[in-house]
């Protein structure tokens, strides 16, 4: 029974709160007024700086150029990016790619039999640029393929092949042109913003132009190196040198040479012949710490036996296996006065003086063909580069034999540190991939902008470009806004409390006749202060509700309802705010989130209640005694 008479006490409450609100819904009105224009300024403005934000960041998410950095080489040591950096940088987790800068000036042929200036660019397909100039199509794999500006589809001359011809030219150090190459090129897609003037083409191909300006050949274009490209490839060196002074060697020679920090054993003097007293002709030299033997060696052996340079020196680089007819053969050294060249040559001559034609002389087990009418032109492959020669002559054993700089030039195709160039018949040496002068960064999130282009200045001393500063900026100016927030929230929440406090205040003066019968009737103190604190906690209710409503209709009617626009003629992007803005008002800036809504609902709905606690409990304080007699 007790129970049942407190359930009826707490509805009697919650009756006469729900009349007393509506009963004198002016005061109720205003208050819940007030609570809505204090909340909604603080609605709109964080709406519209967190939207504003957002937009701002996902905009920069979205431009990949903000994610860029710029990177030059700054350090007075070296004057390239190498290889091991650009790897090493790729590894990294805030690294999203990395891009050379590296342009070349070429010409493209038009139908009319013009030649238009161009810039090849090096790109990728995973390049940003190439989506910024609104470019299909992919680079094409294994081909020559090119990017090029849609307007110019209909001037420039194609083949039946689909291939457009580009022109390089060779400049001299005069700066007039020596020659001009041209190199044909696949349409891979097309672009349609931007000058138009640029043609992009694959890092792989743009290294192929680097190298061949720098002066090596690039023998998949046909295009020559400079003619002093061989010199790059640096002088002879050899393991060993046979040496056959005119006359036979003496003890003191010997004791010389052993001084002279050189090792020796004797050689005969016929081919596979065996070695004693009387058949030593000659020595193979080399050195005693085993490092190659230079010009500088030669020169100090032939002054130690001879004196006046009349010995036969026959320099042993390192022999080189090549393929002949599907055969495999090793090549080793020799010179047009070797003595063992009479034992060795059955048809045929030995090798001549050296000229730009290779010359070998192989062996009988290796030349199957019936002509003996030498020389015979032939070809070699080595490493998947075939070289013409010529065989001068047939000889003994499994060995063939060129010259020594041949030989050399040989191996050092076969280790990949050299080419052939079939139409100069010289060897250069080969460019090196992978080396810019200056590289774009990509960083993956813009927020990494900042730390990234720092490590880069500190670890490699490059010097930086990038939008860094201004992602630094914009995250200032968000934590910034956040405080300013925070700071209006906090003092609009105070007047939500002076003014509910305030109100309730005199609103518990004027009832203590109502707070008097209650208490008569059997009212705890408890139930008086929820009275009131359920009257506060729909003020915060019906405050929340006018500020969203008003919310609601300045957003969705004025600001960012388009065909309202539309009915009227107007342009959206004309407004004021939007033009002060400079954004796109289907961005709907001013719309909240609804976690926005969450959190200034409950946080008034507290802040109401919390206001309204202290009127609640002032109404506990009074006697009912005391306000029925003072009421009469």
């Amino acid at each position: 029974m007790e129970n049942k008479n407190k359930s009826t006490t707490w509805s009697y409450l919650l009756y006469l709160s729900i009349k007393e609100i509506f009963y004198n819904f002016g005061s109720t009105f205003k208050i819940s007024l007030v609570v809505a224009f204090i909340i909604l300024p603080l609605i709109l403005l964080h709406s519209l700086g967190i939207n504003f934000l957002n937009y701002a960041k996902e905009d920069m998410e979205n431009r990949f150029d903000l994610r860029k950095i710029r990177a030059i080489v700054g350090n007075p040591s070296r004057d390239i990016v190498t290889p091991e950096e650009i790897e090493k940088l790729q590894s990294r987790k805030d690294v999203s790619f990395i891009l050379p800068i590296s342009t070349r000036g070429v010409q493209i042929m038009m139908r009319n039999g013009s030649m238009e200036d161009f810039d090849a660019v090096a790109s990728s397909n995973d390049d940003p640029t190439l989506k910024r100039i609104g470019a299909s199509g992919y680079f094409l794999e294994y081909e020559n393929s090119l990017i090029l500006h849609k307007k110019f589809l209909k001037n420039v001359e194609i083949n039946s092949h689909g291939e457009i011809s580009l022109v390089v030219t060779s400049i001299n150090i005069s700066g007039s042109v020596n020659r001009q190459y041209i190199i044909r090129f696949k349409i891979a897609g097309t672009y349609n913003r931007g000058g138009g003037r640029e043609i992009y083409i694959p890092i792989e191909l743009m290294d192929k132009f680097d190298n061949w300006r720098k002066g090596y050949a690039v023998p998949e274009w046909k295009l020559p190196g400079r003619k002093d490209q061989e010199v790059a490839l640096g002088p002879i060196y050899s393991r060993s040198v046979r040496v056959f002074p005119p006359y036979k060697i003496t003890e003191r020679e010997k004791k010389n040479i052993e001084v002279a920090k050189y090792k020796y054993e004797f050689l005969p003097g016929q081919w596979n012949s065996k070695v004693d007293d009387s058949e030593v002709k000659g020595l193979r030299v080399t050195r005693k710490d085993n490092r190659f033997i230079n010009k500088h060696d030669v020169q100090t052996i032939k002054d130690i036996l001879t004196g006046a340079g009349t010995s036969i020196m026959v320099p042993e680089p390192d022999n080189v296996y090549v393929k002949m007819n599907t055969k495999l053969m090793e090549i080793t050294s020799s010179i047009r006065q070797d003595p063992w060249k009479k034992e060795l040559l059955t048809k045929g001559k030995w090798l001549k003086s050296e000229n730009k034609k290779i010359q070998l002389v192989v062996p009988e087990a290796i030349y199957t063909e019936s002509q003996t009418n030498f020389p015979v032109e032939q070809s070699i492959i080595v490493k998947d580069q075939t070289i013409p020669f010529q065989i001068m002559g047939i000889c003994r054993g499994k060995k063939a034999y060129a010259h020594p700089r041949t030989v050399y030039r040989l191996k050092q195709v076969e280790e990949g540190k050299a080419i052939f160039d079939s139409r100069k018949s010289t060897f250069g040496p080969i460019g090196k991939d992978r080396e810019y002068v200056a590289i774009y960064v990509y960083a993956n999130q813009t927020e990494q902008v900042h730390s990234l282009e720092s490590y880069l200045q500190k670890t490699y001393n490059y010097v930086t470009e990038s939008y860094g500063e201004m992602i630094k900026d914009l995250q200032i100016t968000e934590k910034r806004i956040q405080i300013l927030i925070a700071l209006l929230a906090v003092a609009g929440f105070l007047a939500v409390i002076l003014s509910i406090a305030g109100t309730m205040g005199e609103a518990v003066r004027r009832k203590r006749r109502l707070i008097g019968l209650l208490r008569t009737l059997g009212v705890l103190k408890k139930g008086v202060a929820c009275f009131f604190i359920f009257q506060a906690f729909m003020y915060g209710v019906l405050g929340i509700f006018l500020a969203c409503t008003t919310q609601i209709a300045i957003t969705f009617l004025l600001l960012e309802q388009l065909w309202i626009y539309k009915i009227f003629k107007w342009d959206p992007t004309q407004q004021w705010l939007y033009k002060l803005l400079q954004v796109d008002p289907s961005q709907h800036l001013f719309w909240p989130s609804a976690q926005v809504w969450g959190m200034f609902g409950v946080t008034t709905i507290i802040i109401c209640i919390l206001a309204g606690v202290k009127p609640a409990l002032s109404a506990t304080k009074f006697e009912p005694g005391e306000i029925l007699s003072s009421a009469e």
